[in-house]
């Protein structure tokens, strides 16, 4: 079984189940937790997991300080200014996150569904598929920031111990969590040791200069990626509990999802004062998770992808953040389509472009990704 089979059998597992938001976040949520066990199968479902691009989190069991700064292991260069006039004029990035697009079809005879090539995937703007090997720094990504520089912040961990079974969770031993940066042909500009016993750390946001990391119990932290310092961001007190939650920092705006209820609460990153919420229709929809979404670079519009079902294929939002003016949009399937499904949105100005997977129907095979993959700009 492959890792977005495993993927694949979890989702159809769980919604399997009658709807409720909260039991598929603790399927997640428990092989999450397996990722920190060195048993030989842990690599496997740490990819799986991971590729779904739901950002996890797990109790905390105690409280420690945060780290004391560590020199990074190689310099991050900054960008050049050449670098960020052309970032600048081919808009945001376009990563591609296969687990966004997960299907309830076919069966184990006739499975139907698409197999993404190894690696950090990317829409490139001359349209191909990029995929950029994981450094081997690194066993199991957790989340990652594609910055319009054409770096790559990203965290995961590395099993220091392999084949040797050890505690689980937040306390278990023989196991690094490394902040890494990733120069724009994919070499390693930087690498940090970023974890503390007893915690558990999320990258939940990256700027050019700096990463956001969320530590338990409930704070986030400003790291700097030259120094590797780290600031309490105190203004965001008191944070949502975790563990019911997703985070996200972009263009300034933090974002959180309760994993109960369809909102997306929008604050502000520097101040945290509430700016708006919006709500979603629960008995259409999924409910979205905050790394689902793309905030433009200017912070005033936002793209919500809405994870559908096999009947009702996925859409999105378009959410004008100062006045919550919400467009909802479908996507335009093709005349093959049976199945669609949202994995990656970018913002150029105030045009959006969407990358989904446009599976055919009938069907009754797993195809390349790039066979079915379809890109739409809406102005």
């Amino acid at each position: 079984m492959t890792p977005d089979d495993l993927v694949r059998t979890l989702h159809r597992a769980a919604d399997a189940v009658p709807p409720s938001a909260p039991d598929l976040q603790v399927v997640l949520r428990r092989h999450h937790r397996r990722r920190l066990r060195s048993v030989a199968t842990a690599a496997t479902i740490a990819v799986a997991v991971t590729a779904s691009g739901t950002v996890l989190a797990e109790r905390a069991l105690s409280s420690h300080p945060a780290p004391p700064a560590i020199p990074p292991i190689t310099t991050a260069a900054p960008p050049t200014p050449a670098a960020t006039e052309t970032a600048a004029a081919l808009g945001q990035r376009l990563p591609l996150e296969p687990g966004w697009a997960m299907f309830n079809a076919g069966d184990n005879q006739n499975p139907l569904g698409y197999q993404p090539p190894p690696g950090l995937l990317e829409f490139s703007p001359d349209g191909k598929i990029i995929a950029a090997a994981l450094p081997d720094l690194i066993d199991g990504p957790r989340q990652r920031v594609a910055l319009d520089d054409g770096r790559t912040v990203l965290l995961g961990s590395k099993d220091l111990q392999p084949r040797v079974q050890r505690q689980d969770g937040v306390n278990g031993t023989g196991v690094a969590m490394r902040l890494v940066v990733l120069a724009p042909g994919g070499a390693v500009a930087l690498t940090r040791e970023v974890r503390v016993q007893g915690q558990d750390v999320q990258l939940i946001g990256a700027t050019a200069t700096a990463a956001y990391l969320y530590r338990t119990p409930g704070r986030i932290m400003r790291h700097d990626l030259a120094s590797g310092k780290e600031e309490r961001l105190t203004a965001l007190d008191p944070l949502p509990a975790w563990d019911v939650n997703n985070l996200s920092i972009q263009s300034g705006l933090l974002l959180t999802t309760p994993q109960t209820v369809c909102d997306l609460r929008i604050s502000s990153a520097d101040t945290g004062k509430p700016i708006r919420t919006v709500h979603f229709d629960v008995n259409r929809w999924h409910c979205p998770t905050a790394d689902r979404v793309r905030v433009s670079a200017d912070g005033r519009l936002l793209a919500v992808a809405l994870r559908g079902t096999a009947a009702n294929p996925d859409s999105f939002d378009v959410v004008n953040v100062a006045t919550g003016v919400t467009t909802h949009r479908l996507l335009s399937p093709t005349s093959r389509s049976g199945i669609v499904g949202i994995v990656g949105m970018a913002w150029r100005g105030t045009a959006l472009r969407v990358a989904w997977v446009d599976l055919p129907k009938p069907g009754s095979q797993v195809y390349p990704m790039a066979d079915v993959l379809q890109t739409t700009d809406v102005p």
